[in-house]
C-alpha cells in the first residue's frame, strides 16, 4: 500500500492548521493590548463659567506622547482633534513619553452659554486614538433644550449624550472579525484532516 501521496496531503493540511493557529493566538494577543480611551468621568451640564473637570484612562499598552481634551462650542468631526478649537494643555506634549495603561485628570473653564462639544484624544505609538463613543456634549446650564431621548438624566433633568456618532472604522471598528474567520479556518481544516485520513483508511 503506497501512502506517499495522502500523507503529504496530511502533512500540509496539518502545517496549514498551525499556520492558522498561530495567527489566531496573535490576533487574539493583539486585541487584548490594543490602545484605547475610556472616559471614567466627565459632568453631563455644569454653570455658565464654571469647572468642568474629565477624567479618563488610556488602555493596553504603547507609550503615550500626547493626550487632551479636544472642545469646541460647535459640533466637530470626533475622528480629528484638529476640528476642535481648544484643548487642555496639562498633557498636551509629554516628553518622555508614559508607559499606558494610565489615569489623566483636567480641569478648565467652560463657556458662559452654548453646549461644549468634545473629544478626548491620545498620541500612542504615534497613532491617534479616541474615545471610542464618539463626540460628546456638555450642556450649559439654563441654555434652552434637551439632550438626546433615552439617556440618564443627570442635573435638571438635563442628561448626557454623545451629539454625534464616530464614522465607521475610525477607530479600528468596522474591520472583519478575525476571530470568528481564523476559528472557521481552522474548523474546516480538521474536517478535511478527517476525511482524508478515513478515505485513506478505507481504501487499506
Amino acid at each position: 500500500m503506497n501512502y506517499s501521496s495522502g500523507s503529504t496531503s496530511m502533512l500540509l493540511l496539518a502545517v496549514g492548521f498551525l499556520l492558522l493557529s498561530s495567527a489566531f493566538v496573535a490576533n487574539m494577543v493583539e486585541g487584548q493590548a490594543a490602545p484605547s480611551i475610556d472616559i471614567k468621568d466627565a459632568p453631563p451640564t455644569v454653570s455658565p463659567s464654571g469647572k468642568i473637570t474629565v477624567q479618563w484612562s488610556v488602555m493596553g499598552s504603547g507609550k503615550i506622547a500626547h493626550t487632551a481634551v479636544h472642545w469646541d462650542t460647535k459640533p466637530g468631526n470626533p475622528a480629528d482633534f484638529k476640528s476642535y478649537a481648544k484643548a487642555t494643555p496639562d498633557f498636551a506634549s509629554l516628553d518622555p513619553a508614559q508607559d499606558a495603561p494610565k489615569e489623566y485628570t483636567v480641569t478648565f473653564d467652560a463657556p458662559s452659554s452654548g453646549t461644549l462639544y468634545y473629544v478626548v484624544h491620545a498620541i500612542i505609538d504615534g497613532k491617534n486614538v479616541y474615545n471610542p463613543d464618539g463626540e460628546r456634549r456638555i450642556l450649559i446650564l439654563g441654555v434652552p433644550g434637551l439632550g438626546l431621548p433615552g439617556q440618564p438624566p443627570a442635573i435638571g433633568g438635563l442628561p448626557q449624550a454623545p451629539a454625534e456618532a464616530p464614522p465607521a472604522g475610525a477607530y479600528g471598528a468596522g474591520a472583519p472579525d478575525m476571530t470568528l474567520l481564523l476559528g472557521i479556518g481552522a474548523v474546516v481544516i480538521v474536517v478535511i484532516v478527517a476525511a482524508v485520513f478515513m478515505s485513506r483508511r478505507n481504501k487499506s
